[in-house]
């Protein structure tokens, strides 16, 4: 059986065990400076912005975004998403992943995950996912001209730039409010991030 084959059947368990693989190291930015990070609960505040940090190219980041999309956060909690494009082999991942944000067709990033992580560190073309993103039903006129647009393009360099400010090194990671930086040998498990992330949110107060 080859490793392709055995792709459903790893992801399958590491499901079910809801441990970490080993997270994708990215190489070494100088220009960086890292905030301190800890592993204490995030500041309380009444509102949560929560960027996740990923790649399609990284198992870890699938698991982790298939966890967070299932638990049902506080009303007030807010997580998006950020392809991060470090290795230049990532651009098009990076670009897919946006372009389907963009079309509101995020149901589509499992089945992404999944289309490039057997490739590995390997780019699909722009022409493999254009053939994909057809096969899924979406005209090839309107995902190119959305994949080619200034607001992918202008989302991709915000996620650039917060992952610069970070001195992120390694996906996945969360940033929780602009206040806190999370990596995953600091979360164990999944589900260690959702405890982590509902532990920052205030109870709400009674109904009077």
């Amino acid at each position: 059986m080859t490793f392709r084959e055995l792709i459903p059947f790893i992801t399958t368990f590491l499901l079910l065990s809801s441990n970490w693989v080993h997270s994708s190291n990215l190489p070494p930015d100088p220009s960086t400076k890292k905030p301190p990070t800890t592993t204490a609960n995030f500041e309380k505040v009444d509102g949560i912005q929560v960027d996740v940090l990923t790649s399609l190219h990284c198992a870890d980041c699938y698991l982790l975004q298939h966890f967070l999309k299932q638990h049902d956060f506080d009303a007030r909690v807010s997580v998006t998403f950020r392809p991060v494009i470090v290795w230049p082999s990532w651009r098009n991942a990076g670009a897919i992943f946006e372009t389907l944000k963009a079309l509101k067709r995020s149901d589509l990033l499992d089945a992404a995950y999944k289309k490039q992580i057997p490739e590995g560190n390997q780019p699909l073309s722009i022409e493999d996912w254009t053939q994909w993103i057809i096969a899924q039903g979406i005209e090839e006129d309107t995902f190119l001209q959305t994949l080619r647009s200034a607001a992918v393009n202008q989302e991709l360099e915000n996620t650039h730039q917060l992952r610069r400010q970070w001195g992120v090194q390694q996906v996945p990671a969360i940033i929780v409010d602009g206040k806190q930086l999370l990596l995953s040998e600091q979360l164990e498990t999944p589900r260690k991030a959702i405890t982590l992330i509902d532990s920052s949110v205030k109870p709400q107060p009674p109904t009077p």
